[in-house]
């Protein structure tokens, strides 16, 4: 689905457990025109992402209480979170990458610390992307509805 808070503006959680660099990935969203939640442990993370559909999610690896690698993994399992673009910017990058088993379609690896530039731009291809796909399968539906709609009109009339 597309995603925009109630504020007008893109929402996106930010699960760091380091205050700093939560307040740091905050600053650069929000300059940017996002709009974003902090999670500070994984089980925080996951019920956020229960309570509030986010545009995308940005994920340390390193957690007090999970893995990042679980997180991607249980958010993989639910159809609602399935599709959530997720940015991981975190010290362990590369080990992520090999214990999910390489490239995951909709992550994008940043290694700390990250460059703003780039982590927006990567960001908002993620977001864009997903927000397409999402227009195109409500576009594909509607149209669908729509003929059928036709359909059965025409069968009544």
């Amino acid at each position: 689905q597309l995603q925009v808070g109630s504020s007008g503006k893109t929402p996106i959680l930010i699960v760091e457990d380091d205050a700093d660099a939560a307040l740091l990935l905050r600053k650069m969203l929000e300059d940017a025109g996002y709009s974003s939640d902090i999670a500070g442990n994984g089980a925080a993370a996951l019920k956020a992402c229960g309570q509030q559909r986010y545009a995308a999610v940005v994920l340390d690896l390193m957690l007090p209480d999970m893995n990042g690698v679980d997180i991607i993994r249980q958010l993989r399992a639910q159809p609602s979170t399935r599709e959530l673009p997720i940015v991981v910017a975190s010290a362990q990058t590369e080990n992520g990458k090999l214990t999910i088993n390489g490239d995951v379609p909709g992550i994008v690896w940043l290694s700390k610390p990250v460059d703003q530039r780039i982590f927006l731009k990567e960001l908002g291809e993620l977001v864009t992307k997903a927000n397409t796909e999402a227009f195109e399968v409500l576009t594909k539906r509607f149209t669908e509805s729509f003929e059928e709609l036709k359909d059965v009109g025409a069968k009544a009339a």
